[in-house]
């Protein structure tokens, strides 16, 4: 008797029993082993057909990636609203701070690892991690970064970069043969969890204002202030731009730039008046400017004095929702939660399928066996009443047979 791909579970009067074993990386995940034997591979190899094959299937095929990608919309989420619930400011006039937490990512060692290495995990952007398992292993020389899906990999001696994660592995000594199995997402969908319970650390307000002077004679706008560090802030002090037609030479106009970085900015109302956007990365701040101002005019950047008000930064949170943060880039939060449910009812539609097919193959298989051996309860009825009848007749013909039988004994007589 053999099972799955070829393992002998009886052979002769030598009988071997399955069992549940833990997977090699994951110590919670059970796999099919057999007696005697601490590692057979995977479970595949034992198992071909049956509830337990279709188990099997479904934690493979169906729930481990949608576990897989819940948990990467999670991080992507986490990521992203972190960073920009950071540069906001809340109602206590405090930069905000980690509003979601994913828990930390960890590499599972196979269990016959012999070295002391424990990778590093790192996530650098989320937007370029994928929905897949990962394998580390090392072969004596170097260590190779391997991504299960598509087997798409990278090599070296140090820190490793891939998807958008760095691994360290500088820490202990490895063996050859070692390896780690890793999926940053896999566990971030139970693990997300909101890190504030206080409502006014929500950071809905930006940390600085804009305004145009109230003395201005022209229509110059500052708009779309966007902070990308907090590092320099709160600003030492205001920013103020002043319109000046000879900023850079005579007929060249621009702002003259007091505060902050100082220096000048080029903008010239005639071409840049439907919008024109300036940066001071010293300080990461970023903002437009618009519309024509007049010599004098000034616009201003300070620091947000009270955020009672002030939804600027909320908007930007709830703007996420429609950027391309996952997959590469490549796919907003919908859209990547939508292809996944989409797959997991295409999986299902194929299974209800299947079944039918299967269901009718069956009971066709059934048919056939009871055609062979069943009892047909109205075949045997009616083969009763045709031998009943045939008794009964054959009474009749032993009596005609006995009266013909006295009726010549009579006539001897």
């Amino acid at each position: 008797v053999y099972v799955g791909k070829g393992q002998a579970l009886v052979v002769g009067s030598q009988t071997t029993h399955l069992k549940t074993q833990i997977n090699a990386y994951d110590g919670g995940r059970l796999e099919i082993g057999m007696e005697g034997q601490s590692n057979i591979g995977n479970s595949s190899q034992l198992v071909n057909g049956g509830k337990l094959e279709g188990i099997l299937d479904f934690r493979s095929r169906v729930l481990i990636p949608a576990q897989t990608k819940i948990g990467l919309v999670a991080l992507g989420l986490s990521d992203s609203f972190n960073a920009l619930h950071q540069t906001g400011m809340d109602l206590n006039g405090e930069m905000g701070g980690q509003f979601f937490s994913t828990g930390s990512i960890n590499a599972a060692g196979n269990s016959g690892n012999s070295g002391t290495v424990s990778p590093a995990v790192t996530l650098d952007d989320v937007s370029n991690l994928r929905a897949s398992d990962y394998l580390l292993d090392y072969n004596g020389t170097q260590w190779q970064l391997t991504r299960l899906s598509d087997n798409t990999s990278v090599s070296g001696t140090g820190s490793l970069s891939m998807d958008g994660m760095t691994i360290d592995v500088s820490s202990g000594t490895p063996a050859t043969g070692d390896s780690y199995v890793l999926n940053p997402a896999r566990s971030a969908g139970s693990n997300f969890n909101l890190a504030i319970s206080d409502p006014t650390k929500i950071a809905a307000a930006s940390p600085v204002s804009s305004s145009s002077g109230i003395s201005n004679i022209g229509t110059a706008d500052i708009s779309e202030v966007n902070i990308n560090t907090t590092n320099t802030l709160p600003l030492a002090g205001a920013i103020t731009l002043t319109f000046n037609p000879d900023a850079l030479g005579a007929g060249v106009p621009g702002f003259d730039v007091v505060g902050g970085p100082g220096g000048v900015l080029a903008y010239d109302p005639a071409t840049e008046s439907d919008g024109k956007t300036f940066s001071f990365p010293g300080i990461g701040i970023e903002f437009s400017v618009s519309d024509i101002p007049q010599a004098g005019d000034t616009l201003v950047i300070n620091n947000n004095i009270g955020a009672t008000g002030d939804n600027r930064n909320a908007l930007k949170l709830g703007d996420l929702q429609h950027q391309d943060t996952l997959n590469g880039a490549q796919d907003t939060f919908q859209d990547f939660y939508g292809s996944m449910v989409a797959q997991v009812g295409v999986v299902h539609r194929q299974a209800e399928s299947s079944l039918s097919v299967e269901t009718s193959l069956l009971e066709q298989a059934e048919g056939y066996r009871d055609s062979v051996s069943g009892v047909n309860l109205d075949e045997e009825a009616a083969n009763l009443l045709r031998y009943q009848q045939a008794y009964q007749a054959s009474a009749q013909l032993i009596k005609v047979a006995e009266e013909i039988f006295q009726t010549l004994m009579s006539s001897i007589r």
